[in-house]
């Protein structure tokens, strides 16, 4: 699982990452800053695995700290922002074992920086229950 409290600097007209990957942008879980004002995304992709799941939602303001978590289990994908569900997905397909070991603020392959504030980040190793995601989102 993977977890963010992050703010843009700017209304921009780039995505900005936040990425788990294998070091390419082929294997990823990302929360981002997107292109459009004030969204925010978590998109789960492996290219090998056959996944391609994305979730989005539009905030107020990205120019505040928002607190992200998506969660990325066979058949329990979740994205969570300030302590409420965004969106679910089951698909079964998921990560081959070890394949996620870079975090990086970009989108996996060095392009697209992560230009924002950064207040909390962290990778748990087990996916959060719903309630564990409310709580640490809320």
């Amino acid at each position: 699982m993977l977890y963010a409290e992050i703010e843009s600097l700017a209304n921009d007209t780039t995505n900005r990452y936040i990425t788990l990957t294998n070091g390419t942008s082929n294997e990823r879980v990302a929360l981002l800053l997107s292109a459009n004002n004030n969204q925010l995304r978590a998109i789960i992709f492996s290219a090998s695995q056959s996944i391609n799941i994305s979730f989005s939602t539009t905030v107020t303001s990205s120019l505040q700290f928002n607190k992200l978590a998506v969660r990325y289990k066979s058949g329990e994908y979740a994205f969570y922002l300030n302590g409420s569900s965004i969106g679910t997905n089951t698909d079964s397909n998921i990560f081959a074992s070890n394949t996620l070991n870079d975090l990086s603020f970009n989108v996996g392959n060095g392009t697209l920086p992560f230009y924002g504030k950064c207040k909390a980040l962290a990778v748990f190793n087990e996916a959060l229950s719903d309630a564990e995601l409310n709580n640490l989102t809320g």
